[in-house]
């Protein structure tokens, strides 16, 4: 079984290749020059021993029958994972590096190439079946389990600091309120 590290680092070698909507691409072939969105991740998954479907739209159904599904959240953090984004039906797939940025047949104008995960719109996310993300991710030497603990720490010393600020900010307020009685007070005196 093939993992999401190497899913990924294959779409990475392809880097620099044309984006061409509609390309098919021989699995023979180790290295193909051009590629549309789902042509990237059926050939990568295909030359490691994955029968993917072709077309994102093939591709997502693919997923999500065999209980693949998640969310894009969890597809951004997880290497080789899918990242969908759709009006309808999908309409772009990208692989995702596991640390916040894709490898994708993104345009013509882009062509094969790593972007942001980020501000995107993306619908749904994946894991593919028949790789396996059990092992290292995100190019990291942390597993995902170790990730999600880490991501849970950090999200309750985020939440810890702001229920601090909040009521720092109240104390503040409350001081403010007293400090604008006494200024009203003087002023009628005045």
């Amino acid at each position: 079984m093939t993992t999401g590290y190497a899913f990924a680092a294959l779409a990475e070698s392809q880097r620099g290749d044309a984006y061409v909507f509609g390309a098919e691409a021989k699995w023979s072939d180790p290295d193909p020059a051009r590629f549309d969105c789902s042509e990237l991740v059926e050939w990568c998954l295909r030359r490691l021993g994955v029968a993917a479907p072709d077309g994102s739209a093939a591709q997502w159904r693919w997923c999500r029958d065999a209980g693949r599904g998640c969310l894009p959240a969890q597809a951004i953090r997880t290497r080789g994972a899918l990242l969908f984004r759709m009006s309808g039906s999908p309409t772009h797939v990208a692989i995702s590096r596991g640390d916040g940025t894709t490898i994708e047949a993104r345009g013509r104008a882009y062509g094969v190439n790593e972007f942001s995960a980020f501000g995107r719109a993306w619908t749904s996310g994946a894991l593919v079946p028949g790789v396996d993300y059990s092992g290292k991710q995100g190019g990291l030497d942390v597993t995902q389990a170790e990730l999600d603990a880490a991501i849970a720490a950090i999200k309750g010393s985020v939440d810890a600091t702001y229920n601090a600020l909040r009521d720092q900010i109240g104390a503040i307020s409350a001081r403010l309120a007293e400090i604008g009685d006494t200024l009203a007070r003087i002023e009628r005196k005045a």
